[in-house]
């Protein structure tokens, strides 16, 4: 029987970030690791009694705060994965993309009218003076006024500076001197905490005079301050989960190891009161910036804004082209491309989903969209900055759940759904259980099937598993008032009984969001009709096996040209196995070319 390899975990549990670490080593240990771990419970300057006695283990992942651990580290004689360091002699190997976080922090202001901006952090450690500097570099990039305090009267660069009184003092003189509507950008949440503090002892009213945005998003922290704290999210959980990996790699012996270091995408910025608020003196561009970060992705359009805040459209354009320097549908497409390149790069949700949670109807003019803005497509863009989702394993950034995903896989119908009752227990969103781990479930299924790995009756269970799973998320969703991205009706035409195949992708239609009427085995024309009649948009899809009841499917056809309605549905059909050509198939079935 194979050893279980010792692992000894040195990072603390009393910051939030630690805490995210360990949760996402722990998580690749169960879906990966045949290991033993090794934790305490400790503060970040402790150093672990089983290191003072010299560890003998296989490996190490470490966040080392001080220089009497790292002299330790230096005399283990195993493979040590760094997650802090000093940024010199013991670099980090594993890390959150700091260029990302700047980007995001500073688009949070300035989507909100923040021409003013500031960056906070005190003493001196390198990842607080990179922050610093990439503050600065976007400053002359984006065209914003920068103001910066770092309090650097250290003597030497730390990796985890610590609070003094005597910081106080020149955080409130600068303070004083600051413009107001200034957003404030702090190093981290604990740093943020300190200037929330300091302008409410000086009486700036917070965020309508200061916003302040941290990094960490320690909800425990953020939740309890006043006004709550906005934070960036750096994602910590794939940072112990990527950690653990590359661990297991230098523990293996395997000689290629990714480029270090490894770069993490950060979330996203977790909005909460304190910088809640829109810097602009236009009370019409204001409302109208609101209402845009509010609904962009719910498909509005400038008439809506118009509507909304009861302004003409040339009032409008002028001035959102004079302060902002776009116009507002311009704005409504840099909102919705934003949220595009999140879900491209954290989730493995379906390019026609992702066009459609960023509020736009058409795939094919999303993608063209995206294309014109970007020099990419969205799946040129995906494969770009999602260099840590592999192929084999579609995990999402947030914690994948790959029990129910190999369970769908698998065609376990009594585990997927026990997996599904365990994650939701959990508090998991049902969207989120449908979008990033059933659905890139059963593309992989497909993928199988088309390289013959899975034949029909693999197909057959995956699909069932996935039905059962959908029986229970589908009322929740219903319930919560998730939209559906649109309409099939679904049948096997008349004369013929067979529904394997209509079954199969009902369910992968169902699965992907949209709302399928399944109509069952030996339908007629008539009742395609008076289906497709209730709802325009309605996609048809006819299904036949057997070559004798196929020409039904033109029957079908020819009876939504007669009602008129030909032109409001698309149609598709399956089980077409015996048509050789293109042409022959428009000829037998009565099928557009262009829905072939």
């Amino acid at each position: 029987m194979k050893r279980k390899k010792r692992v000894l975990v040195v990072v603390e549990s009393s910051l939030a970030y630690g805490r995210k670490v360990a949760s996402g080593i722990s998580q690749y240990v169960q879906e990966r690791g045949h290991w033993t771990v090794h934790i305490e419970d400790r503060g970040i300057f402790e150093i672990p009694p089983l290191m003072l006695d010299g560890w003998d283990g296989d490996g190490i992942i470490t966040r080392t705060a001080n220089l009497s651990l790292s002299r330790i580290l230096n005399r283990c004689n195993c493979p040590i994965v760094e997650l802090l360091g000093d940024g010199k002699n013991s670099p980090i190997e594993v890390l959150p993309d700091e260029e990302k976080m700047s980007e995001l922090c500073i688009e949070h202001f300035l989507e909100r009218g923040f021409k003013n901006l500031a960056f906070y952090s005190f003493g001196q450690s390198w990842w607080s003076d990179l922050r610093r500097e990439l503050f600065l570099r976007a400053s002359e990039e984006k065209q914003f006024t920068p103001f910066c305090l770092s309090e650097t009267s250290e003597e030497k660069s730390v990796p985890l500076p610590v609070w003094k009184k005597k910081y106080e003092d020149a955080m409130i003189r600068w303070l004083k001197k600051l413009p107001k509507q200034i957003g404030i950008l702090a190093a981290s949440d604990s740093q943020a905490m300190r200037v929330l503090q300091a302008c409410q002892k000086i009486g700036l009213k917070v965020p309508e005079e200061v916003a302040i945005l941290g990094i960490d998003n320690d909800t425990h922290l953020c939740n309890l301050l006043t006004p709550p704290l906005s934070s960036l999210d750096q994602n910590a959980v794939l940072v112990g989960y990527e950690a653990a990996r590359l661990l297991d790699l230098k523990m293996s012996g395997k000689k290629k190891l990714p480029e270090l270091p490894i770069l993490i995408p950060p979330l996203s910025v977790v909005t909460r009161r304190s910088t809640e608020v829109t810097a602009i003196d236009d009370p019409d561009v204001a409302a109208a910036l609101h209402f845009i970060r509010e609904y962009a992705t719910q498909g509005i359009q400038v008439a809506d804004i118009l509507h909304e805040i009861n302004i003409s459209k040339s009032t409008l354009v002028r001035q959102f082209r004079h302060i902002l320097g776009r116009s507002p549908k311009e704005e409504i497409t840099r909102v919705r491309l934003n949220h595009a390149k999140y879900l491209l790069e954290h989730t493995n949700m379906p390019i026609h989903l992702v066009a459609h949670r960023s509020g736009l109807r058409s795939s094919e003019y999303f993608v063209s969209m995206f294309h014109k803005q970007t020099g990419m497509s969205p799946m040129q863009y995906r494969k770009k900055h999602q260099k840590l989702l592999s192929k084999e394993d579609p995990k999402t950034i947030m914690p994948h759940n790959s029990k129910l995903f190999h369970a769908i896989i698998d065609g376990d119908a009594k585990i997927s759904v026990e997996e599904v009752h365990v994650s939701l227990g959990q508090g998991k969103k049902p969207q989120l259980l449908l979008e990033h781990y059933l659905i890139p479930a059963m593309t992989e299924v497909g993928n199988k099937f088309e390289n013959g790995e899975f034949f029909v009756p693999e197909l057959l269970v995956a699909a069932r598993a996935m039905q059962e799973c959908m029986k229970i998320l589908d009322p929740i969703l219903k319930s919560s008032g998730v939209e559906k991205i649109g309409r099939v009706v679904i049948g096997t035409v008349e004369g013929d009984l067979h529904d394997i195949g209509k079954n199969l992708v009902a369910s992968m239609l169902e699965g992907s969001g949209f709302e399928i009427v399944d109509l069952g085995v030996n339908v007629s024309a008539e009742t395609f009709v008076n289906a497709a009649r209730e709802k325009p948009g309605t996609i048809i899809g006819l299904s036949a096996l057997l070559t004798t009841t196929m020409p039904q499917m033109k029957v079908v056809i020819e009876s939504l040209e007669k009602a008129q309605i030909r032109g409001q549905v698309k149609v598709i059909i399956g089980d077409v196995l015996f048509i050789p050509s293109t042409e022959q198939l428009i000829q037998f079935t009565g099928i557009k070319a262009e829905e072939r």
